[in-house]
């Protein structure tokens, strides 16, 4: 009993992380009090205090050898740092910071509405016209050089709009690359630039594109035959749009004689280039530019690495609304398909799967719209950008395939082949995404002073026990001591037994080996990215205490945990010394599968056409346009309930024995002939099957 007690009282002071002085004190006095302990244990113990207390000997006799170990054997152990570690206080103080969601403006939204809603679906090389017919290219720039002065915000809707309707893949490359173009020439280029090009972009006299690379090339500075400014970049291009007249590449100056930098010989600019000059040029590994292509005047003062990021950032965020957009449509269009399908020719088995295939498409598209409205409605720095596009590569790219593939799965009639195809094409996209490595913050161990790295291997140590200590009593009382407010109470303690328990893994997985950290390493990032969604999800519920969307937040949460869970259990699986522990850790999960009546009930939320247009928020083809997919479902849904009361009675006249179940073409001749229904109700049935018939087919 005495050891039990002696354990119990480590785990709080590991729990509230007391400092070391206090836990030896207390082993101290309680071995007196309760244990016949001898000399030998105070030879180890005083020994051990001394180098846990003392400074000095500390680094002189344990920092420096591990140290000398590390740089001797090139090992680059590194200590990755607490990242999402919620506590008791989390959700009573300001860490979740509001925010207030970004809006349009009545002229953008009126663009939207008008301009934009007579979209069509495009063949060959005629979006090119229609962008141009509607200022797509004007779209970002200021009204002072003839653009339309929109916010970017407004183009993620207009480009989420393209992808609901229609095949918005060349679009999006074209317009995003000229609207970051434009965003350089705003922030670099000098009056004379800016007064020159920005008018010739907004009337589409010049089609400009920002190339992306995964690393800046180099441009050396030098003096031709005649004295003047040049500049060799060591780079082929080949790689931009067919119909660009402009091209801006970001690239590292290297002026080592100090004809344009003074106070140092390289910086990161930017380019604009003629396409013309790219064609007559003789090589194909370097092209010589002259110094007045050069964007504004170079400087190292300057951020243009950052900048460069947050036009990463935008690009991330187009693809985003174009998966948010793809997503909607993929809803609405499944939504309407398995509507038409009835107990004819579903199973119930089949109902259930299907229900929970679309539960996961209306919780993408709540979490990643979600994802995008809060960062555009915060001030962006450097660590919040490099999240957001981590999270785009791994996680949204990830999980957009997933619902792709549910889309391609359920939509099984030939109607759909060019729906099919434009979703074919949205994967191959994704794939192709850049997919830049992300590893957590961290701290290199050899590279810092023995004072540094002394205070880090303390604090290590100290949230290591601290991390390990809540997990287990997290894991066992399923986290019902934490102090939370009432508005998604269990959710909130969920969150918190979740990101303990990640910083653990990942304090832990500081130790592994090279070989297994990269194994694990994207198991971690997925947690990671689930933690930082749930936690904006239970922010905005808690901002919109009245929402209707609370059961959605429920199976969104439910889900997520789900997913944390698998994930861990992943990880533990890749760990031998852990794999012992998946019993379990498998007996006290995070959450079960969201079960089937939940399903349902997001089923029946969407089957109201208000509720599924509010969530998709996207307005359907033009009245008049009846070629589309959307107009036959839409038509042959209607004709459908309008036969609702028609197929209660049949389905009575099966139940209590006057009818026969066979196919529901024979059901109903057989309807009409028994007399439960008219030969006019027979004849509008068989229209509406007949209708719903040719979309199966």
């Amino acid at each position: 009993m005495e050891t039990l007690f002696f354990i119990i009282i480590l785990m709080i002071f590991g729990f509230y992380s007391y400092p070391a002085i206090l836990w030896l004190l207390f082993i101290a006095i309680y071995s007196v009090i309760f244990y016949d302990v001898g000399v030998y244990f105070w030879i180890v113990f005083i020994t051990f205090s001394i180098f846990i207390l003392n400074e000095k000997i500390r680094q002189n006799f344990i920092i420096i050898p591990i140290l000398k170990y590390l740089k001797s054997n090139e090992i680059n152990f590194k200590i990755f740092k607490n990242i999402f570690y919620f506590n008791e206080h989390t959700f009573l103080t300001n860490t979740f910071k509001s925010y207030k969601e970004k809006k349009l403006t009545k002229e953008e939204n009126d663009f939207l509405r008008n301009d934009v809603e007579k979209l069509f679906i495009f063949e060959n090389n005629r979006y090119i016209d229609f962008i141009k017919n509607k200022k797509l290219f004007a779209l970002c720039i200021p009204k002072e050089y003839a653009g339309l002065g929109f916010s970017f915000f407004s183009y993620l809707k207009i480009i989420e709009k393209f992808a609901f309707h229609c095949s918005s893949l060349n679009i999006n490359d074209i317009l995003i690359n000229s609207i970051n173009s434009s965003k350089i020439l705003l922030k670099y280029g000098t009056k004379k630039q800016k007064e020159y090009y920005l008018p010739k972009i907004a009337k589409e006299e010049e089609i400009i594109e920002f190339i992306f690379t995964k690393t800046n090339f180099k441009g050396e500075v030098f003096k031709d035959a005649k004295e003047e400014l040049k500049i060799k970049l060591e780079f082929n291009f080949k790689n931009y749009n067919n119909i660009s007249t402009l091209i801006i590449v970001a690239f590292d100056l290297y002026d080592p004689k100090h004809l344009i930098l003074k106070n140092t010989n390289l910086v990161t600019t930017f380019a604009l280039i003629n396409i013309e000059t790219i064609k007559n040029t003789n090589s194909s590994e370097n092209l010589t530019i002259n110094y007045k292509d050069i964007i504004g005047e170079p400087s190292h003062t300057q951020n243009q690495k950052s900048f460069i990021k947050s036009l990463l950032f935008y690009k991330k965020a187009s693809f985003l609304s174009l998966c948010i957009g793809q997503s909607k449509s993929n809803l609405k269009l499944i939504n309407s398909y398995t509507s038409l399908k009835d107990e004819y020719e579903v199973s119930k088995k089949e109902i259930k799967e299907i229900e929970e295939k679309i539960a996961q498409i209306v919780s993408f598209n709540y979490l990643s719209t979600n994802l995008r409205n809060y960062f555009f409605s915060i001030n962006k720095d450097d660590s919040n950008i490099d999240f957001f596009n981590h999270i785009i590569n791994y996680h949204i790219s990830k999980n957009f395939k997933k619902i792709a593939f549910i889309t391609i799965d359920i939509l099984d009639s030939n109607k759909f082949q060019k729906i099919k195809k434009r979703v074919y094409e949205f994967i191959e996209y994704s794939n192709n995404l850049d997919k830049s490595s992300f590893d957590f913050e961290h701290i290199f161990i050899k590279n810092k002073s023995i004072v540094i790295i002394d205070k880090t291997l303390q604090n290590y140590i100290s949230s290591s026990i601290n991390l390990n200590i809540k997990s287990f009593i997290f894991f066992l009382t399923r986290g019902y001591f934490i102090n939370v407010d009432k508005e998604l109470k269990r959710h909130k303690k969920n969150l918190i037994w979740v990101s303990t328990n990640f910083n653990a893994l990942l304090n832990f997985s500081s130790l592994l080996s090279k070989k297994r950290k990269k194994i694990i390493n994207e198991k971690l990032i997925d947690i990671f990215s689930w933690i930082h969604l749930l936690k904006l999800i239970i922010k905005k519920n808690e901002d919109n205490q009245n929402s209707n969307y609370k059961f959605l937040v429920d199976y969104i949460c439910q889900y997520g945990f789900y997913q944390i869970q698998k994930e861990k259990e992943n990880i533990f699986q890749e760990i031998p010394t852990f794999k012992i522990l998946l019993p379990f850790i498998r007996l006290n999960p995070y959450a079960l599968k969201p079960n089937n009546k939940i399903n349902t009930k997001i089923i029946k939320f969407i089957k109201n056409k208000e509720n599924l247009d509010e969530i998709c928020a996207s307005l359907s083809f033009l009245k008049d346009n009846n070629k589309t997919i959307f107009f036959e479902l839409d038509e042959a849904l209607k004709l459908q309930n309008e036969c609702e009361d028609l197929h209660e009675r049949i389905k009575y006249a099966i139940k209590h024995k006057t009818l026969k179940k066979t196919h529901f073409s024979e059901t109903i001749k057989q309807a009409n002939k028994t007399g439960v229904i008219t030969k006019k109700e027979y004849e509008k049935l068989d229209f509406a099957y007949k209708k719903r018939l040719n979309l199966f087919t």
